[in-house]
């Protein structure tokens, strides 16, 4: 990524993992049991996986036990 970004690469990776590509539109994979579906918890670690920003993400895991998913 170019040294002036103005985004947070956190988000950046996150959101790409969610949509399936960068916001350059090149594609990413963050399924990593590949079932098709990519999960929050998937989502969260391929972000952070690619961070490169010294950062410290989390997420929380307040739900009741359900399914959060983007088919």
């Amino acid at each position: 990524m170019p040294p002036d970004y103005v985004y947070d690469t956190y988000v950046f990776h996150w959101t790409a993992a969610v949509k399936g590509e960068d916001a350059y539109g090149v594609p990413v994979n963050a399924d990593l049991n590949s079932d098709g579906i990519i999960t929050m918890d998937e989502a969260y670690a391929y972000a952070v996986d690619h961070d490169q920003d010294d950062e410290s993400p989390s997420m929380g895991k307040n739900l009741k036990e359900q399914d959060h998913t983007f088919p």
